[in-house]
């Protein structure tokens, strides 16, 4: 949600130019950059494992995807034909629906149906694997994905750049590497690894990666004058990403955790799908938080706050809508 604020918060750095608060909200906007490689990851861990035939994977998995997604956008054409008073033409919400979205956040599902779509595939690859064939192709990803493009930008400025067709997509398509990543801290990786003094380093580098971007961020601004410019957002979010899974990991494999918070932590894991869906609507519908606040407490405290409320509103509406037999079954 916060991703999809816009200059009230995920883009404050690039209309606030005061110190420090400008490399604060910077930061903040990079940081939370991990949040779409850690749902791949997610995704991988739980859906690469299981032994599923090419027909059972579209018919119990692409087809449920396709649904979720034709219902949702047709939730988003209706709701912003009512919002917008615009009569709602047919032709172009299938128009809409197969060339774009209708909601900010739903590339996602198109992205994650693509991954299902390729499922049988990419479990023959996750599950034959080696441990250092896992880390040589993370590595790579990192390298050519995010590495390379800062060391052309910041002593080249793209003037020079490396040839695109030797950049493999099993390298650089993030969605697909996120997605196997998950698989690999799930079952590949050996438990001696998961330490605290690992998980300390992995924060170290997550924390260097996020400032690493904040400069190059400000250092393309100050050369193209695009302030808000998100070129290098994401092009080190894996390592947040990969510290985050393996430290939550690390975590439940050292701590026991009483019943009452399994089923809080699962109680709020399995609204978070319905949340996604309707994030849009939230943020619509409670965007008078935003403004009411923003005089007396500031722009991105009303903005955290504002987010805070459209995620209880949509946990609360997830329960709601998970109660109804039908729905509850997609959501």
């Amino acid at each position: 949600m916060f991703n999809h604020t816009d200059t009230k918060g995920f883009l404050l750095f690039s209309v606030s130019q005061d110190f420090p608060f400008y490399w604060v909200y910077l930061f903040m906007s990079i940081g939370c950059k991990f949040a779409v490689p850690l749902f791949f990851m997610i995704s991988g861990a739980l859906l690469l494992k299981k032994e599923e035939s090419i027909g059972t994977v579209y018919k119990k998995r692409v087809s449920r995807m396709v649904l979720i997604l034709l219902v949702i956008s047709l939730f988003y054409a209706f709701y912003d034909s009512f919002k917008n008073g615009t009569p709602f033409v047919l032709v172009d919400f299938l128009t809409q629906l197969y060339s774009s979205r209708l909601s900010t956040a739903l590339w996602y599902l198109y992205a994650y149906l693509a991954l299902l779509m390729a499922l049988p595939l990419l479990r023959k690859l996750a599950c034959n694997l080696t441990f250092q064939e896992y880390v040589y192709w993370a590595g790579m990803s990192i390298l050519i994905s995010g590495i390379i493009p800062i060391l052309e930008y910041r002593f080249f400025l793209d003037e020079i750049t490396g040839n695109s067709i030797l950049r493999s997509a099993l390298f650089t398509t993030m969605s697909i590497v996120h997605f196997s990543m998950g698989y690999f801290f799930e079952y590949v990786l050996p438990e001696k690894y998961y330490t605290v003094k690992n998980a300390c380093i992995g924060v170290v580098l997550s924390f260097l990666c996020v400032g690493l971007c904040c400069y190059m961020t400000d250092f393309r601004a100050a050369i193209t004058g695009e302030g808000g410019s998100q070129v290098f957002h994401n092009s080190l979010a894996s390592i947040p990403a990969y510290t985050i899974y393996f430290s939550g990991k690390l975590f439940f494999m050292k701590k026991k955790v009483s019943e009452r918070a399994k089923k809080a932590i699962c109680l709020v894991g399995s609204t978070t799908f319905g949340i996604f869906l309707l994030e849009r609507m939230l943020r619509t519908e409670t965007q008078p938080v935003f403004t009411a606040l923003e005089p007396v407490i500031g722009t991105m405290p009303a903005c955290l706050v504002w987010v805070a409320a459209a995620f209880l509103l949509g946990f609360l509406i997830t329960l709601v809508l998970k109660k109804i037999p039908v729905v509850g079954k997609y959501i």
